[in-house]
Order: structure tokens, then C-alpha cells, then sequence
């Protein structure tokens, strides 16, 4: 499992391997319902051309994400998100080869987030760990 915080670290993963990455980050500024969206669109575009699915949980100021697709476009992608000045803190939790795609038919699904988490419920970070765990 490699940590990423604002570093520019690329695998050695060929393209063929289908690799599922589950990540967090902060954003910089907050965002306005109208830029999520557009940041929705805009993946669904890009992750289309480049064969990767997945989830995106926002929970604001945070991101929360699973992609999976072929190894180096993926990575690609990854780097996208932590060049992006609108993340800050990008963590990669978990990286890891797949031997299926656990989001087939989701180019980009976001799931919106709940205004603030149950004080007495687990944390969203520990939601994403236990749903990466239960996907692998």
C-alpha cells in the first residue's frame, strides 16, 4: 500500500493489469454543487476513454474514491487528481491488483455524502477502508 500525499509516485504497473485504487482526499476551497457536477461529467468523460470504473463518496471537504481499470491509465487518472489544485492531502489507502471489476457499468457513480457523519457511527474514512476490505 503506497501513501500519497501531494507526491508524484508512479508504479511500475503495465497497462493490461487491472489495478483498483481506493483514495481520499481534502478539497482546497470549497466547491459549489455546479463544480461537482462538472467534475462528475468531466470523469465519467475521461475515465470512459480510459477503460476505469468506480465510486466517488463526497462528503465535503472530502473526496473518498475507488477506481479500478488498466494499470497505467489508471495511474494516469490517479495523477490527475493529485496535480489537481482543487485536492489537497490525496492518500492512497489501498493499491492493488483486481481480478474483476467490482463497478462494471459505473464510468463515475458519485454517491452524495451525508452532511456531517453520526456522532456514535463510524467514521467515513473507516466506511471506506471496511468497503475497500469487503470489495477485495
Amino acid at each position: 500500500m503506497a501513501e500519497r500525499t501531494d507526491q508524484h509516485e508512479v508504479s511500475a504497473v503495465g497497462d493490461t493489469t487491472l489495478l483498483r485504487l481506493v483514495w481520499v482526499s481534502r478539497a482546497a476551497e470549497p466547491l459549489s454543487a455546479q463544480e461537482l457536477d462538472r467534475i462528475e461529467e468531466r470523469s465519467r468523460f475521461h475515465n470512459e476513454a480510459a477503460g476505469i470504473t468506480g465510486l466517488l463518496i463526497v462528503q465535503a471537504p472530502h473526496f473518498y474514491g475507488i477506481m479500478e481499470g488498466p494499470g497505467a491509465r489508471l495511474l494516469a487518472r490517479m495523477e490527475v487528481i493529485i496535480t489537481d489544485p482543487r485536492h489537497c492531502r490525496v492518500h492512497i489507502l489501498r493499491e492493488e491488483p483486481a481480478t474483476t471489476r467490482r463497478f462494471v457499468n459505473w464510468r463515475l457513480f458519485r454517491l452524495p455524502g451525508v452532511a456531517s457523519p453520526r456522532p456514535d457511527g463510524p467514521s467515513s474514512i473507516d466506511f471506506i477502508i471496511d468497503l475497500s476490505h469487503r470489495l477485495g
